[in-house]
């Protein structure tokens, strides 16, 4: 299992941004597109945030997590802010992201 920036894997792009819209706008019944999730996930290196993460199991995507400046311009105090964490069910409870032996961080 490697954990490592989505900017560090372009070619992970489209899975995460289906992740996210599937979990955090349709089953919620947002109104966002798939689109603007994948254009706000598709960030430049040189941004500082948002910040996205992804669980590898050789090539394939088991899970996402980001890191945004702040939950809502409204509270900038909340920095910086977990956010969109995802995990299929099949690697769910497996301590994955939490075990040092089951890690590699580039």
């Amino acid at each position: 299992m490697i954990i490592d920036t989505l900017s560090n894997h372009p070619e992970q792009l489209e899975v995460v941004a289906t992740m996210i819209h599937n979990e955090f706008v349709q089953k919620k019944k947002g109104t966002t597109s798939y689109d603007k999730v994948r254009g706000f996930l598709d960030k430049k290196l040189d941004a500082s945030y948002p910040v996205t993460f992804v669980a590898l199991d050789d090539v394939t995507c088991v899970g996402t997590v980001s890191l945004f400046e702040n939950d809502l311009n409204k509270r900038p105090a909340y920095t910086p802010w977990l956010a969109s964490l995802f995990v299929e069910k099949a690697y769910r409870n497996q301590g994955m992201i939490c075990s040092p032996k089951s890690r590699q961080l580039k």
